[in-house]
């Protein structure tokens, strides 16, 4: 039994098109979405339903505390002995998410420390642009700059703490060496498509509660402006009246294409993908040309 893949950008139909996988295979999923591994923040993160839930099983959801430390180490540690345990017990397991990083972590022989994010570090480095820190990490570790793109802070600064404790990220880890027989499926749509499905989608967030849904944490005593999942800290800002509502929906759509380019730039240069076009009228065709793709690969193995 292989393990199964389905990847791609944020708003592609990642959750519609596993589950329906799921169903067919009598699989499991098991997510590799970081966003969707913290409780209560669950409208922004376009999380499943309770109702979803019930169809297939989903395992590495929901299981965070919202300020719980939680890295890269933990998660390989969390997931692996999953993925054994299904494919020991003969049960599919389809992993699913835009995660590029979590989904080589888990699969691939990346040697990681058990070193958690030091939030007090990355305060230290609070004053500087993005830009700066770049800089500083290409004199640090030049490999690991050229792989992490200045804007992505988070890892940016994750590599330089990791520098600082006379270690360096790009010498942690086997990116080419899968430890699982797996089959990457990428779903892909035109551009125009995704654009327009990623701004109807926060359209359809806000209708949904996502505002309600920051009021609560604000009114919970949660620190939004430390939650790195996008959306959350412009719609603090709209409660704080330092953003228009227009202001604010036009930051978060902007950042979240931004976003899904990052992810289909990473995903075509990081896995070997068999690519699927999502037939949004139907699903189940699209679920078929996936199991076509599977089918083709075990029996080529077998000849």
């Amino acid at each position: 039994m292989k393990v199964i893949v389905i990847t791609g950008p944020t708003g592609i139909g990642k959750t519609d098109v596993s589950i329906e996988l799921a169903k067919k295979l009598k699989g499991i999923i098991i997510n590799v979405d970081a966003a969707q591994f913290k409780k209560d923040i669950n409208i922004g993160t376009a999380k499943i339903s309770e109702e979803e839930k019930l169809i297939v099983k989903h395992e590495m959801i929901d299981f965070l505390n919202i300020n719980d430390n939680f890295n890269i180490y933990d998660f390989q540690k969390k997931i692996r002995p999953l993925i054994d345990y299904y494919l020991n017990n003969k049960i599919q397991p389809i992993l699913v998410g835009g995660s590029g990083l979590y989904i080589k972590s888990a699969l691939f022989d990346y040697k990681l420390c058990e070193k958690s994010r030091n939030l007090d570090f990355e305060e230290k480095y609070s004053n500087l642009t993005n830009q700066d820190l770049h800089n500083i990490l290409a004199k640090i570790d030049q490999i690991s700059s050229k792989k992490i793109h200045c804007n992505n802070r988070r890892r940016v600064l994750r590599a330089l703490e990791i520098a600082e404790s006379g270690q360096l990220l790009s010498a942690k880890t086997e990116k080419n060496k899968c430890l699982y027989d797996t089959i990457f499926i990428n779903l892909m749509t035109d551009r125009n498509t995704l654009y327009s499905r990623i701004n109807k989608r926060f359209d359809n967030m806000i209708k949904a509660g996502w505002i309600e849904e920051v009021s609560t944490l604000k009114n919970n005593n949660v620190n939004i402006d430390r939650l790195m999942e996008i959306g959350y800290r412009e719609i603090n800002k709209y409660l704080d009246n330092t953003l228009s509502f227009d202001e604010c929906a036009e930051i978060i759509k902007q950042k979240t294409r931004n976003y899904a380019k990052r992810q289909i730039t990473w995903i075509k240069n990081q896995l070997s993908c068999h690519n699927v076009e999502v037939n949004y009228n139907n699903i189940d065709e699209t679920v078929s040309q996936i199991i076509n793709i599977i089918k083709n690969n075990l029996e080529s193995v077998q000849k």
